[in-house]
């Protein structure tokens, strides 16, 4: 994961796996993500930060080649009990959870291509959603034998609304960009080769106005 201050009270995080769709191995990159907006929140110059992403995809999710099994409350061999699992995958999630939805700091999400799973949890969590036409979004841990509900699903049903989000975290599917505009969920929808560009045209937006009332 990259940092970088782009202009003046404009700071960009950037998601750079791209051989691995930029899918997140948990916890490290939760936790360097959690750093990241944390040192956002410290320095008084910077009001907005933009989430962005490497490659073609912004996330496709947690990566499940490098899952270790005790991040989620678990043993090998062992099959813990539901609540200690679900304890600890909400634990996994806090410092994340914090930088984004109660951090100081207005978050712009610019995706682009697959934003799955924790990459469209990430997209919820931000203040703002700029998507690219080709953005597809889904939470598919319930087709692959994880838990679709856990410490993101409130900001799920809350973006979303209670009957589509329920539908998107039990069936699994998959929304488009333009399904998630017409929701109300994505700001802006622009062709690929214009997010950059769109993201930054709202940072720009909302640098321009008075960092305590941002902050409120």
């Amino acid at each position: 994961i990259l940092y970088e201050v782009i202009e003046d009270h404009i700071c960009r995080i950037t998601l750079n796996r791209p051989e691995r769709r930029n899918a997140i191995v948990v916890p490290d990159m939760n936790e360097l993500l959690a750093n990241y907006l944390e040192r956002a929140q410290d320095d008084d110059r910077i009001k907005v930060v933009i989430l962005a992403a490497n490659g073609k995809d912004f996330c496709a999710g947690e990566d499940t080649r490098k899952v270790p099994v005790e991040t989620y409350g678990l043993k090998k061999g062992e099959r813990l009990p539901q609540s200690i699992r679900m304890r600890q995958i909400r634990k996994t999630y806090e410092s994340m959870q914090r930088g984004l939805i109660w951090g100081d700091k207005v978050v712009i999400a610019a995706c682009q291509g697959n934003v799955m799973g924790l990459g469209f949890s990430y997209a919820l969590a931000c203040d703002l959603l700029v998507a690219a036409t080709d953005a597809r979004f889904a939470r598919r841990q319930a087709r692959i034998g994880f838990a679709a509900f856990d410490g993101q699903m409130p900001m799920a049903l809350l973006k979303l609304g209670l009957n589509r989000g329920m539908e998107v975290l039990l069936t699994g599917r998959i929304v488009t960009a333009e399904e998630l505009k017409d929701w109300g969920v994505a700001n802006s929808v622009v062709p690929p080769e214009q997010l950059e560009a769109e993201a930054l045209r709202y940072a720009r937006a909302i640098a321009a106005l008075s960092t305590d009332g941002l902050m409120l």
